[in-house]
Parts: C-alpha cells; structure tokens; sequence
C-alpha cells in the first residue's frame, strides 16, 4: 500500500537495535501505519526531515545521540515542532519519565513493548492531546 493510502498516518521509529525495529515496524504496519525508520539520533534528523512522520517513536537509550537530545533538536525544527514523539525505554522511573516530558516527549511506553497498547497510545495521541498532556503505558515485567 502507498503513504497516502493508509489510514494511520505516518510514524517515524528510531531504534538503534535492528530486532526492535523490525518488530516495531511491522506491528506499526500491520495497525495500518506507514513507517519510516532510523538507527541513531542523527539519521532520525534527516529522516524527520524528509518524512515530516505524523508521530515519533524515540527509543531513549541509544549510543552518541541518545533520544532525549535527539527528541529536543528534532522539535526545535519549525516544520516539525508539534510532531507527537512517544518516548520507548526498558528504564521504569519517574526520573526517566520525567526527563522524557522535559526533553518534549507526549507519551512514555516500557519495553517489552505490549503493541496493543502501543497501538492505542498513538491513535489516542494523533486524534489530538490537551496542551500538557502526557501518556504512560507501562508494561508488566514478565
């Protein structure tokens, strides 16, 4: 299916670990989503850039540029300054939670990722959030 044929909209995922995102890109896909991806803060510059993604998934632990540096430089582009980015960690703390909400993150979600809920974040979140709002999903350790 084309971009313009889908009816999620666009998502961006930024991952460093090539697993994760495959497994989040398909998921996304399958949910109806078109996907762009990047390995590193960097790539993810230039690829926001070019996509203008609808939504960002920012994995928050990733070497050299790590997701909230990546997250606050992405958002200081005009085209992209209201872009959605949702924060993935493994990290379950109120600082990094709150960290994720400083850097300008509108959602925060644990790995291992439960995509159901990951599904109804961002559905939540691209029909529009109260200024300040913040979402959490944290998944159960197994």
């Amino acid at each position: 299916m084309k971009k313009d044929e889908l009816p999620g909209g666009t998502i961006l995922v930024v991952e460093d670990t090539i697993d994760t995102r495959l497994v989040m890109s398909l998921a996304l896909q399958q949910a109806g989503f078109y996907v762009v991806t990047a390995a590193n803060g960097d790539e993810a510059m230039k690829v926001a850039g070019h996509a203008l993604p609808d939504l960002i998934i920012m994995d928050l632990d990733m070497p050299a540029r790590d997701g909230f540096a990546t997250t606050r430089r992405i958002l200081q582009h005009a085209e992209l300054r209201d872009v959605a980015v949702v924060a993935v960690t493994a990290y379950d703390t109120e600082g990094v939670r709150q960290a994720a909400r400083d850097a300008g993150c509108s959602g925060y979600i644990t790995k291992p990722i439960d995509f159901e809920q990951l599904d109804s974040m961002l559905r939540q979140i691209l029909n529009g959030l109260e200024p300040g709002q913040f979402i959490e999903s944290v998944t159960e350790k197994r």
